[in-house]
């Protein structure tokens, strides 16, 4: 998860960090010509957010607000425009989509959040050390 709840209950570890990347579905956008025409703002939470007003201060109101990644790539596939996606280097390489050259990139973290007294703890440690190894 994106942003874990604070709380005794829960133990949180920073299992990974990915990286978001504007991609649009033409070549040669500059980031303020993605964020002009159909450009879909997927809300990544909060941090995210922060970083992006930071980046694009004067962004016009977007044609679209999802809380759903896999639901903006399917829109822009479909309709066309940019947004932020992590994860894309299969649609780059098939020319599915473009990436916004001189936009920012946003990294996340992400966690994982387990019970402390969980019986499979050590387990979930092993997987998080594995996930974090792995290229």
């Amino acid at each position: 998860m994106f942003e874990p709840p604070r709380t005794e209950e829960i133990d949180l570890a920073q299992a990974s960090e990915i990286e978001l990347l504007m991609v649009a579905d033409r070549p040669g956008l500059t980031p303020d010509e993605a964020t002009q025409r159909g450009y879909i703002l997927v809300d990544w939470g909060t941090p995210f957010m922060i970083a992006h007003s930071d980046h694009f201060p004067e962004l016009p109101t977007p044609s679209l607000r999802l809380g759903q990644g896999l639901m903006a790539l399917d829109l822009l596939r479909q309709l066309g425009g940019a947004a932020y996606l992590p994860m894309v280097e299969g649609a780059l390489s098939h020319g599915d989509l473009f990436l916004v050259e001189d936009a920012p990139l946003i990294p996340r973290q992400v966690y994982a959040a387990f019970r402390p007294s969980g019986a499979d703890r050590a387990d979930l440690r092993e997987a998080l050390r594995a996930l974090k190894a792995a290229p």
